[in-house]
């Protein structure tokens, strides 16, 4: 046997997703109702073998040790799927993180969540986003900039960049073709 433990949280703002709480929807501050558990439903193969509820936006489980595949859902976000869920066995204690889902996007819109472990402690991003003047040179949305083409049909921004294992959150309103680095 194994110890899971997992945290999920909304991609957009980082807050917990955990019931009677209001959350971001990526467009409206607080715009939707957690009325439930997220869940997490591991697989060997094809096969579901485990279906995990998270309990105040925390997961901590017993499970056989070995190696799974790990998909969390909730409603209205989408599933984050992780395809080498190796659980270890005790005293050891599997540490999945901060899992975050993204909330569905409207038509056209783009999102990107970056995830990463205890290493590197920080994670910066850098998106090298076209002017929506062509004749201006090209914007770079990082932690220092977290605007791109504001107002415009192709605005970009960066929702969310903090330390540690919280993603940095790229969002944009538009669809258009960038330079990722």
């Amino acid at each position: 046997m194994g110890t899971v433990i997992a945290n999920v949280a909304d991609a957009v703002d980082g807050r917990d997703i955990k019931p009677n709480k209001k959350i971001s929807n990526g467009y409206v501050k607080k715009a939707w109702l957690i009325e439930s558990e997220a869940k997490m439903l591991v697989f060997q193969g094809s096969t579901l073998v485990r279906e995990l509820a998270f309990a105040g936006a925390d997961l901590k489980e017993e499970l056989a040790a070995g190696e799974y595949s790990c998909m969390t859902i909730y409603q209205r976000f989408y599933a984050n799927y992780v395809r080498d869920c190796i659980v270890l066995p005790t005293p050891q204690k599997t540490f999945l993180g901060q899992i975050s889902l993204s909330p569905w996007l409207n038509p056209g819109n783009t999102r990107i969540v970056l995830n990463w472990g205890a290493k590197p402690k920080d994670l910066d991003s850098y998106l090298n986003v076209p002017s929506a003047d062509p004749a201006q040179k090209d914007c770079i949305l990082n932690y220092q900039n977290k605007e791109c083409n504001q107002g415009k049909l192709s605005e970009v921004k960066l929702d969310l960049d903090a330390t540690g294992f919280t993603p940095p959150i790229l969002s944009s309103l538009h669809h258009f073709t960038v330079t990722y680095r």
